[in-house]
């Protein structure tokens, strides 16, 4: 069993009157890329910054490092790098000379720790180039650069691929996991742009209305993220009795009234159609999908309402 890095029992927290988090349970483990997932105002940002002390809890128990002992919390807070709210950079200082500032102005000894995490996210051969002059996309590796001073074992990043084009996606999402499997660091990532954090987080959680729906490892979600055939016909009810009757499947769901997502028969489409023109019914469209994960996150919203 892996080492638990975050655990989160029970906890809530309300602002002005308004519950941000109900009982609210989340468990990370040692080498997670934790893939936090929920709308805006959900609560992932209050919940990332009672972590990392920012934000008090109104009840609950909030557990790092599986260290239960108060006294030792200082300890466990300077284990991790975050990336809450955009740090301050100046604008006419480089990347060497902004990270500067900020070891002595956190008392860091170590003399190489800016060259190491510059080389760490990239960004060590800028030279001279004025942080004004950075791309958004160097500004956020900068950003994770100063999260990084610390030698955290834990990251905690709050929507760094928010405002991000293409190429500077790419760009941060090969970085984090390099980090994670190259320098074996923990992160809990929140972003909403869902179909990139498939590419690297290898767990979920997904939050609503400040509670935790679910819990799943990426592994057990591809089996979820399945595909289906998607089919929009003319008579929908008299559709799924065909389907029921002739191919025997009840591994269907209509959605929207007008449209059935078919489980069963994925590999063998032509038999579907041949069926249900066969019981003259008009497809007006049929092709093979997969379930998105912003699909799954809606379906479990749903769900729980």
């Amino acid at each position: 069993m892996s080492e638990t890095i975050i655990k989160l029992n029970n906890v809530s927290k309300s602002i002005n009157k308004t519950k941000i988090l109900d009982n609210f349970n989340m468990c990370v483990l040692k080498n997670d890329i934790y893939g936090f997932i929920g709308e805006n105002g959900a609560g992932k940002s209050t919940t990332m910054k009672i972590i990392v002390s920012m934000m008090k809890e109104n009840s609950g128990e909030v557990v790092l490092f599986n260290n239960h002992s108060k006294n030792d919390s200082y300890i466990n807070k300077g284990r991790i790098g975050a990336i809450i709210e955009s740090p301050a950079f100046y604008p006419y200082l480089n990347a060497y000379e902004n990270l500067k500032y900020y070891v002595i102005f956190k008392g860091i000894v170590d003399k190489n720790s800016i060259s190491k995490v510059l080389k760490m996210v990239g960004l060590e051969k800028t030279g001279n180039k004025k942080y004004k002059n950075f791309s958004l996309g160097m500004k956020q590796r900068l950003g994770l650069a100063l999260a990084l001073l610390n030698n955290p074992d834990l990251l905690i990043l709050d929507e760094p691929l928010n405002g991000l084009d293409p190429q500077g996606i790419v760009e941060l999402r090969e970085t984090l996991s390099i980090l994670n499997k190259k320098y074996g660091i923990t992160m809990l990532i929140s972003s909403h742009i869902l179909d990139e954090l498939e590419h690297i987080a290898t767990r979920y959680g997904f939050i609503h209305k400040g509670k935790m729906i679910e819990e799943i490892s990426t592994r057990d979600l591809e089996k979820k993220l399945r595909k289906y055939i998607l089919l929009e016909v003319n008579d929908v009810v008299y559709a799924t009795t065909i389907i029921e009757q002739e191919l025997n499947s009840t591994n269907y769901e209509v959605i929207e009234n007008n449209m059935i997502y078919l489980y069963d028969y994925v590999e063998n489409s032509e038999k579907v159609s041949s069926v249900l023109i066969n019981a003259g019914l008009l497809i007006k469209r049929m092709n093979i999908s997969n379930i998105s994960l912003e699909d799954y996150y809606l379906q479990l919203v749903r769900g729980g309402e």
